[in-house]
């Protein structure tokens, strides 16, 4: 067998391969990526997620395809790299605090033997 014809799986298919091939969508899907049923609906509608009606009838189970859900993710990772979404701050104050950057501070070191308090009030009554 030659080395250079196998093909290393990716984090994603990897990953994949692991995870159920649909997953009902709302709460399971919720509890097992994260977005809630609104923005699930939401990234259906605009054909970001691929999902289909399971079940008789004209209602049926919503399922969403899992490997649309990574390849989405694998999109806002692209998406975001090359600085087509993702921002700075748009509080003036932190934009302010960005630009404005504290250089780092020196290690703090002890050079001299620490001194003596002076006793208070409180342990004077003690005495």
């Amino acid at each position: 067998m030659n080395s250079e014809n196998t093909a290393t799986p990716t984090t994603a298919t990897a990953a994949a391969a692991l995870l159920p091939y649909t997953v009902p969508s709302g709460k399971p899907f919720q509890d097992l990526f994260g977005p809630c049923r609104s923005t699930q609906m939401d990234l259906i509608d605009k054909g970001e997620l691929e999902s289909f009606l399971s079940g008789a009838g004209p209602r049926g189970r919503r399922m969403i395809l899992t490997t649309s859900w990574l390849a989405y993710v694998e999109r806002q990772r692209q998406r975001e790299a090359n600085g087509e979404i993702g921002m700075r701050s748009p509080n003036p104050r932190a934009r302010a605090h960005e630009a404005t950057a504290p250089l780092p501070r020196p290690a703090r070191t002890r050079n001299a033997a620490p001194t003596k308090r002076p006793p208070t009030r409180a342990s004077r009554r003690r005495a």
